[in-house]
């Protein structure tokens, strides 16, 4: 029997292990492992499932043409080779040919690449490289090591404040954070758009919210920002490269397991999250986001979805067979009304006896500028013009009049409850020269802090002021600082 399972390339053997099958589910398990915990554990096995199941197919279709399971299964394996690496292989040829390679010279190659191996699969060689025997041998390796990542990083735990997390009081605060992505502060808006805001600053105040004046970013990237914040710290950013893949990762994992995260949990907060991140393992409830998050994560770079990409694009592009960017402009809207409304029925658990912790992230102002002032869409064909500041300052205008009225909803639930409103970083879509480092310049509100938290405060130490009131002690903070990310 045993002979039979490792007998790969016997096509009268019956029993043979499935080498295309198993190295598929090492290649998903890999990419999961890598990006745990921001892939949805039953998302990740229902892609394997759907992969595997394809390839299955694909093998015995591949077995029947070919007559032969050695060939079906190395054919199958060069091709689940291709899928899963051409965008390594591509991202490799970029950055050391790039001068050679654009992206259909890339294709070009790989695909002749690729039809050389398949010419030395259909040969009556055995090559050891691309045989079953040797991607069987390579998978069980790859699963074993993806393994021990995700057991390592599961059981690894984030450095927690140094006090005691535990609130002593016998009742515990909500807590409520939204955050507006992109949000210029008052010097950007006055400096460069030439715009007042303190019609805003004023309503905010009005309803007893604490204005905290020239805030600043850590970070000038969303991912980078949002991850400081929750963990109450600066970043170990490897050469301050926002793009590297590793960095953002880790950035992704940060906001997801976080200081701030510890204490929810050690306090046993009932978590919401409305935000384009994976946060405390609830998956990204985004409908619509610059960013590559949640299940992207898994098949993002893989050649089928970049291909898919492409046509989807071009579809766009030329309008045809009713792809149109009104019509993604219509879905986009109705992701943000989900988005809010989803807030709102959250505040209901504020009369709850166990304390209640949401995260609100809406992709306001930020580009595309869905809609103006009124929340009437905008033209769908110039809502992605990045630099247009007529359009900014509309959509600007139009995030203020959804925040008073959702925080007016909040307070009928809990006007104690404590509530930040602030944005990530601000405005860098700069068409001319600015004053350095504007683009760190954004918005705090707070409310249910009875101590104000100092101005120019810069967005790692906005919680730990927080930590402050609700433990009536000094907690830890960080030197106030900005750093700009490539």
């Amino acid at each position: 029997m045993c002979a039979k399972i490792i007998s790969f390339t016997n096509d009268k053997d019956k029993f043979f292990l499935f080498p295309p099958a198993i190295l598929c589910f090492a290649q998903i398990l890999y990419i999961y492992a890598n990006n745990y915990p921001n892939i949805p554990a039953s998302s990740t096995a229902y892609t394997s499932l759907v992969y595997i199941t394809v390839t299955i197919i694909l093998t015995f279709l591949i077995k029947y043409f070919t007559n032969s399971w050695s060939k079906a299964n190395t054919i199958s394996i060069t091709l689940i080779l291709f899928e899963f690496h051409f965008f390594s292989v591509k991202r490799f040829l970029q950055s050391s040919l790039e001068d050679y390679f654009e992206l259909s010279g890339i294709l070009i190659f790989s695909f002749i690449a690729i039809a050389i191996i398949l010419l030395i699969a259909l040969s009556n060689r055995n090559n050891f490289l691309i045989s079953p025997l040797f991607a069987s041998i390579f998978s069980f390796t790859l699963i074993g090591f993806s393994s021990i990542t995700i057991i390592k990083k599961h059981s690894q735990a984030f450095s927690a404040p140094q006090q005691d997390l535990s609130i002593k009081k016998k009742t515990k605060p909500n807590i409520t954070v939204i955050v507006l992505d992109q949000y210029a502060g008052e010097e950007s808006l006055k400096s460069y758009f030439n715009f007042d805001n303190s019609k805003f600053i004023h309503e905010m105040k009005s309803i007893s919210f604490e204005y905290v004046e020239k805030t600043r970013s850590t970070y000038n990237l969303t991912t980078y920002s949002m991850a400081s914040f929750f963990n109450m710290e600066t970043l170990d950013v490897s050469g301050n490269i926002s793009y590297q893949f590793e960095n953002q990762m880790n950035a992704f994992e940060i906001i997801n397991n976080n200081r701030f995260v510890t204490f929810l949990k050690k306090n046993n907060y009932k978590i919401y999250n409305h935000s384009i991140f994976p946060f405390s393992n609830i998956p990204a409830t985004y409908g619509y986001t610059p960013l590559i998050v949640g299940m992207d994560l898994l098949n993002y770079h893989t050649t089928s979805q970049i291909i898919f990409r492409n046509i989807i694009n071009t579809l766009y592009e030329k309008e045809l067979f009713g792809f149109n960017m009104k019509s993604l402009q219509k879905k986009w809207i109705k992701y943000q009304y989900e988005h809010i409304n989803e807030t709102k029925l959250a505040f209901k658990n504020f009369r709850s006896d166990k304390p209640t912790f949401i995260y609100l992230h809406l992709i306001v102002p930020h580009y595309p500028y869905l809609m103006d002032s009124n929340g009437n869409p905008n033209d769908p064909y110039k809502m992605n013009d990045k630099q247009d500041k007529s359009l900014y300052i509309e959509y600007l205008k139009y995030g203020n009049s959804i925040v008073i009225p959702l925080l007016k909803e909040l307070d009928k639930y809990d006007e104690n409850a404590i509530t930040l409103v602030l944005s990530d970083h601000g405005y860098y879509y700069f068409d001319k020269p600015t004053k350095e480092g504007i683009e760190f310049n954004n918005i705090l509100f707070t409310k249910g802090i009875k101590k104000k938290i100092p101005d120019s405060t810069s967005t790692q130490n906005i919680l730990p002021y927080v930590m402050d009131f609700i433990f009536d002690s000094t907690f830890k903070k960080t030197k106030d600082t900005s750093i700009f990310l490539q």
